[in-house]
């Protein structure tokens, strides 16, 4: 692996003899040893990069030291920095201060995740000798070593990890346990002194407190509301996430995150139903990361093949494609085809199958040629979708044959909002929107292909919404738009879509400074906020759809029914940039009775090379999804 790699691992069967309401565990030490050895021999990272603290070894003071020691100490941009966690996950209150962003009013949803070190619920005398190590102390770790422009990878291995950043663990079985501690009472407000006073400062200095939102992705065994379990596994006591998470890497180490999850989930899923547990691994990715690299190397390839995930799901096969992605119905699209595969890197499919049903955030195919294996999961790829390809203008009659794709047509319209223009000796390119040039480079057919797919991958996404929502209304879910400090500047959705124009003056909320990059004088901060009034818990998926066709997840998580304000996004500001007046920014808030998953709308924008501003930062109920679009058209004064 080019890429430099260093790791911290972290295990603990074995916890303070003091400690309070807190069982052993089996697995954690077998689960550190799997992935040091995953990482010594598939990716040839050298031992001493890699640092394990084990039992009594992972108190809370040697986390955090040897996260900044050994992690951040040598991190930079030809660095991946691995922080792995095995052992027992809990949750503790959550400061009023933070409750803005968290959706619901009752206890169970005002809590933050914490990692339960060695020594954090030891108790001598009358008083505790350590704290949990908290999400939002996490996330200070993981800002620290983003400065550094590290490679950012989090894997916890716990109970309630999908927030963070394995309840009172008593034994059901002798075969199967849960990686989790019972609460225990902390100090509310912000007098529990999170790491350093980090945030205490920031009240202090502000008034307010803001998480850090650092380029990462988190690989968490279990949702923040589950538990993560273990139990015998390939003739060992295993974590049932990292055990399939490490033989899916053996099997091809060469996975990017995407494929990945499409790979383990279903498994874990899958085991743990059977044996009558549910564990649904998350998977997050924060502040642009790109969820389509590749695992540790963080290496993006040029090929232009995009798999998802398939499996078999109630005698039926599906792909993790459906209306919320932009699928048309197969009534409307009746030839949508795909190509099937066992790895990414196959040559050749093992089956074609084409699409008879279209769900929410799937599609049910039936497999044509070739032959499937019910227990196992593929991943797959588009082939034809005829009715949905966008039109893109091009100058060249014939259109190249080497920019053919099952997303967009090339064509000699020149009405196409988009165009690309490419010199006859086919040596340059350039790709326009309503006459504006936006990107123009070297020609490469493959990375055009790539290019192209995303902006019409972009379009397909912005323009789906459901006509006929069976539960929702559209005025339950108020999403609002408003700029920090001006409360006569602020508009609220009600319906599906709406627009609101700002002009950007210089200097008026961020005065200019030598330390601010020059477009930042010209930022407008904003916060944007939602409501769920209506009777159904729901999910909220809050995604931002750049002038440059990147694709940004700013919020992604459940609402319970009556919440009247939850923050999903604060922004240092938008700008205008200066090829675009005005600029264009669209907030697209997805309502759902189902989870999304975050990986499958993501994407980079079409800018090569380009390093992105603070700012483009009980009862069964059916499948239903709404959706509402707020465009904001920002000029310069």
């Amino acid at each position: 692996m080019s890429q430099k790699c260093y790791a911290l691992l972290v295990g603990i069967n074995e916890y303070h003899p003091q400690s309070v309401g807190v069982t052993p565990l089996k697995a954690c030490l077998n689960d550190v040893e799997a992935m040091q050895n995953l990482l010594e021999k598939q990716y040839v990272v050298p031992t001493t990069y890699i640092k394990t603290l084990l039992n009594k070894q992972a108190t809370r003071k040697n986390i955090i030291q040897n996260f900044r020691e050994h992690l951040t100490a040598n991190a930079d941009e030809n660095t991946t920095v691995l922080f792995y966690y095995s052992g027992h996950g809990s949750r503790q209150s959550l400061p009023k201060a933070f409750q803005k962003y968290v959706a619901g009013t009752s206890r169970e949803h005002r809590r933050e995740e914490t990692l339960v070190c060695y020594d954090s619920r030891a108790r001598i005398g009358n008083r505790w000798i350590e704290k949990d190590l908290a999400d939002k102390e996490l996330a200070i770790l993981i800002k620290e070593a983003a400065q550094k422009n590290a490679h950012i990878v989090i894997i916890l291995d716990c109970c309630h990890s999908g927030s963070g950043t394995r309840s009172k663990t008593q034994t059901l079985s002798q075969e199967i346990q849960k990686r989790e501690v019972e609460e225990r009472a902390i100090q509310d407000a912000l007098h529990r002194n999170y790491l350093d006073n980090y945030y205490e400062q920031m009240w202090e200095e502000k008034g307010e407190i803001t998480l850090p939102n650092s380029p990462h992705i988190l690989l968490a065994g279990a949702q923040k509301d589950q538990s993560s379990w273990e139990t015998m596994m390939g003739g060992k006591r295993r974590g049932v996430f990292t055990y399939y998470l490490e033989q899916a890497l053996l099997q091809n180490p060469h996975l990017t995150y995407a494929e990945l999850f499409s790979l383990i989930n279903p498994r874990v899923i899958g085991f743990t139903e059977k044996i009558y547990r549910y564990q649904n691994p998350q998977f997050e990715t924060y502040h642009f990361f790109n969820a389509h690299s590749h695992f540790l190397t963080g290496a993006t390839t040029s090929e232009n093949r995009k798999l998802y995930g398939t499996k078999m799901v109630r005698s039926e096969w599906r792909i993790e494609q459906g209306e919320v992605h932009g699928l048309a119905s197969a009534e409307t699209n009746p030839t949508i085809e795909w190509a099937v595969y066992e790895n990414p890197k196959d040559e050749g499919p093992v089956a074609l199958a084409k699409t008879t049903q279209v769900g929410l955030d799937y599609n049910v195919v039936e497999v044509l040629k070739g032959s499937l294996n019910p227990d196992q999961n593929y991943l797959a790829e588009l082939r034809s979708l005829p009715v949905q390809q966008l039109a893109i203008g091009v100058n060249l009659n014939p259109p190249p044959a080497d920019l053919a794709s099952p997303l967009f047509k090339l064509t000699e319209d020149k009405t196409a909002n988009e165009q690309l223009i490419i010199d006859q000796e086919k040596d340059n390119y350039t790709i326009t929107r309503e006459g504006i040039k936006l990107v123009t480079g070297k020609y490469d057919s493959v990375s055009r292909v790539s290019k192209l797919e995303r902006i019409a991958r972009w379009h397909r996404i912005l323009d789906s919404y459901n006509a006929q929502p069976q539960l929702f209304h559209y005025e339950d879910f108020p999403l609002t738009f408003k700029v920090v400090g001006d409360d006569m500047l602020a508009k609220t959705v009600i319906n599906a879509q709406d627009t609101l124009e700002l002009t950007s003056e210089e200097g008026k909320y961020f005065p200019k400074q030598e330390q601010r990059k020059e477009e930042n004088t010209w930022a407008i901060p904003y916060k944007i906020t939602a409501q769920n009034l209506s009777e159904y818990e729901v999910y909220f998926m809050l995604l931002h759809l750049d002038p440059f066709y990147g694709i940004e997840v700013y919020y992604n998580g459940s609402i319970p029914a009556k919440t009247n304000e939850i923050v999903l996004a604060e922004g240092y500001g938008l700008f205008p940039d200066e090829q675009l007046t005005p600029t264009i920014d669209r907030f697209k808030l997805i309502v759902s009775t189902r989870e999304l998953h975050s990986y499958l709308f993501t994407q980079k924008d079409i800018r090569e090379g380009f390093n992105k501003p603070t700012k483009r930062t009980g009862q069964k109920i059916p499948d239903d999804w709404l959706a509402k679009v707020l465009e904001v058209f920002t000029t310069k004064k």
